[in-house]
C-alpha cells in the first residue's frame, strides 16, 4: 500500500482545527462560570459599554480602561493616572473600602489642585465625571479653566474640563487637553489629622474609550471573555450535529437504496429533509423548545437537542448522495455475484458498502461542520441561542431598546472574532474535505 503524503495546506488546516478544539477545552478554565455570569448584567456594570478593543484605542489615541496603581502614603491613598491620549476617558470610578467620610482631590500636571468629592463613600462607588457639577471646587475649576462655558451645558458639564488647560475658550467642543501624570488623592477629612489605616483599601477604575482584547458589547460585557468561554459549547454542538448528520445520512442513504417498505420510507424522509428550509425550521423548533433568559434571548435548556435538529435537517442532501453511491455499487458485478450466491441485502450492505462510504462520510463530516457552525451563529442574530456559544455574542448586535424596539448595534469587534473564526474553520475543513475526496478518488 502506497504511503499517503499529506500536503502542507492540510497540515496547517488540521493545526488550525486542533487549536480551536484545544481552546474549547481549556478556554472555560480561564473564565470559569462565564455562561452564568454572561447574563448577570450587574457583574459588568463598571465596564464602559460599546467600547472598542484596546489595540484599536492605541491606534486612535483613545484612553484605555484600566485600574490605577495606588500607594499608601502617610494615611492617604495616592493614585497616578498617566494621561497621554487625544480624548478624555468616559469617567473615573472610585471604590473605597471605608466607613469614614472621604475627600477626593486631583492634582494636574500643571500643579493645579481641585477637590472633587467630600462625603460618604457609596457601596457602588463614586463617579467623578457624572458628579462633577457637585464637586466642592467646581465653581473655581469652571472659572479657571473654562470661563466661557455655556450655561446650557451646566446641567451636564463636560468631563474634559478636568483635563483642560486654563482659560480654554471652548471646553466642550475643542478642549486643549493637558497630558501628563495626574495624582488622585483619597483621604479622610471629618476629624483633624485623621488618617486611613493600612487595612482600609481603595481602588480607582478609569472607564476609558477602549477595553481589553476585544472590547465590550452594549451591556459592557467583555467580548473576549465571552468568545473564549463560548467556544466550548460552539465546538461541542457543531461536532455533535455533524456526527448526527453523517450518521443519519449514512442510515437513510443505505436503507433508501434497498427495495421494500423500509427503502421507500427512508427515501421519502430524505427527500423531505432536502426541501425543508434550514434556518426557519431550526429557529421555529428552538423557540418551541426554549425559554427566555435574563437578556431577553431565546435559550434552549439542552444544546444537544439543537445539535440533533441541526444534524437532522442538514442530513437530507448528504443522504441523497449516499443513496446514489450505494445504488451505483449495487449494480457492480461483485455485488450481483454475492446476491447470486445467496447473500441478503443486510449482509451485502454491511460487507461491501463501508469501504466505499467511510471515506465519503469523512468528506461529508468535514463540509457539514462549517454549515452547522454558520447556522448556530446565524440563530444568534435572532436571539435564539442554544446554550452559551458564539451566537450569544452575535445576538448582542440586536439589543432591546428603551422603546421596546429592536435596534442593530453592529460593533465590528463583536462580529469580527466570530466571522474570522467561521471563515478560517470553513476554509480549513473545506481543504481537508477536498483532500479526502481526492484521496478517495485514487482508491
Amino acid at each position: 500500500m502506497a504511503r499517503i503524503r499529506v500536503p502542507l495546506r492540510i497540515i496547517l488546516s488540521i493545526t488550525i482545527v486542533t487549536s480551536y478544539i484545544i481552546m474549547a477545552i481549556i478556554g472555560p478554565h480561564f473564565y470559569p462560570n462565564i455562561a452564568e455570569k454572561w447574563d448577570d448584567l450587574d457583574l459588568w456594570k463598571n465596564n464602559p459599554p460599546n467600547a472598542p478593543p484596546a489595540f484599536y484605542g492605541e491606534l486612535r489615541g483613545l484612553p484605555k480602561t484600566e485600574w490605577l496603581p495606588g500607594e499608601y502614603v502617610d494615611g492617604r491613598v495616592i493614585f497616578t493616572y498617566d494621561f497621554k491620549y487625544s480624548k478624555v476617558p468616559r469617567d473615573i470610578l472610585v471604590l473605597a473600602n471605608s466607613t469614614r467620610k472621604i475627600r477626593i482631590t486631583i492634582i494636574t500636571p500643571l500643579n493645579e489642585s481641585y477637590t472633587l468629592y467630600e462625603g460618604d463613600p457609596f457601596p457602588d462607588g463614586i463617579y467623578i465625571g457624572r458628579n462633577l457639577l457637585f464637586a466642592p471646587d467646581w465653581e473655581r475649576m469652571k472659572t479657571e479653566k473654562c470661563p466661557n462655558l455655556d450655561k446650557k451645558v451646566m446641567l451636564r458639564p463636560p468631563f474634559s474640563i478636568l483635563f483642560t488647560e486654563p482659560d480654554t475658550q471652548d471646553c466642550f467642543n475643542n478642549p486643549k487637553l493637558v497630558k501628563g501624570k495626574y495624582k488622585i488623592i483619597l483621604e479622610p477629612f471629618y476629624f483633624p489629622d485623621e488618617k486611613f489605616s493600612p487595612k482600609e483599601s481603595a481602588r480607582i477604575l478609569v472607564q476609558g474609550e477602549s477595553y481589553g482584547v476585544l472590547g465590550t458589547d452594549p451591556f459592557g460585557r467583555d467580548v473576549w471573555a465571552g468568545f473564549i468561554g463560548s467556544t466550548r459549547d460552539t465546538i461541542l454542538v457543531t461536532i455533535e450535529g455533524a456526527f448526527i448528520a453523517v450518521g443519519l445520512s449514512f442510515l437513510l442513504g443505505m436503507s433508501g437504496a434497498v427495495r421494500g417498505k423500509v427503502g421507500r420510507l427512508s427515501n421519502l424522509i430524505s427527500r423531505l429533509l432536502t426541501i425543508i428550509p434550514l434556518l426557519p425550521f431550526v429557529g421555529a423548533v428552538a423557540i418551541d423548545l426554549g425559554t427566555f433568559n435574563a437578556s431577553k434571548q431565546m435559550a434552549t435548556a439542552r444544546p444537544i437537542v439543537v445539535a440533533f435538529i441541526l444534524g437532522l435537517i442538514v442530513a437530507g442532501e448528504a443522504s441523497r448522495s449516499v443513496r446514489a453511491i450505494v445504488k451505483e455499487e449495487l449494480r457492480k458485478g461483485y455485488v450481483e455475484s454475492a446476491i447470486a450466491l445467496g447473500g441478503n441485502w443486510s449482509w451485502i450492505l454491511k460487507k461491501h458498502m463501508p469501504r466505499v462510504l467511510i471515506p465519503y462520510s469523512l468528506h461529508q463530516f468535514s463540509i457539514t461542520i462549517p454549515k452547522i457552525l454558520a447556522l448556530i451563529t446565524l440563530l444568534g442574530f435572532f436571539s435564539i441561542v442554544p446554550g452559551f456559544n458564539w451566537g450569544s455574542i452575535m445576538s448582542q448586535t440586536v439589543v432591546m431598546g428603551r422603546t421596546s424596539l429592536y435596534s442593530y448595534n453592529l460593533n465590528w469587534w463583536q462580529v469580527l472574532p466570530v466571522a474570522v473564526s467561521i471563515a478560517v474553520l470553513s476554509v480549513s475543513f473545506t481543504l481537508i474535505a477536498t483532500w479526502i475526496e481526492d484521496e478517495f478518488m485514487k482508491v
